[in-house]
């Protein structure tokens, strides 16, 4: 299946949930929609995608952890309803614990690592090929 006619397959199954979410959606994290994920795991398929559309992250779901659910749902509508959930978050930032505590560099280092590119462009460009053709 091609990568446009997926992506406009997830888009049609995901307006039956956005018609029904658009005035229920219940905000919630990434965790708190883990916590629901797992109560719904003894349940039906069709009760776990309804309890999962009425759902609205208000932080992105990273793909790790969304396809570690996928074998853990009751079923395909699930899933699907998982999907658009999660595909609704993509633009959200990621939740805090995901986010890398690392301070950028100071302007030493940042300064160390210009001058290290400079450094390989001035040996690497005159050593590459010249495929001008005339």
């Amino acid at each position: 299946m091609s990568l446009s006619r997926h992506i406009s397959l997830r888009l049609v199954l995901c307006l039956p949930f956005l018609a029904g979410a658009q005035h229920q959606a219940r905000p919630v994290t990434v965790e708190q929609l883990e916590q629901v994920l797992a109560t719904v795991h003894d349940t039906s398929d069709a009760k776990a995608a309804r309890q999962i559309s009425y759902l609205e992250l208000t932080e992105r779901m990273s793909d790790a952890r969304l396809a570690s659910w996928k074998t853990r749902l009751p079923g395909a509508k699930s899933w699907n309803a998982l999907l658009v959930v999660a595909d609704l978050s993509s633009f959200l930032d990621p939740p805090a614990k995901e986010i890398p505590a690392d301070a950028p560099p100071d302007l030493a280092e940042q300064q160390r690592i210009m001058s290290m590119v400079i450094d390989y462009l001035k040996t690497t460009i005159p050593k590459l090929p010249n495929f001008i053709a005339t």
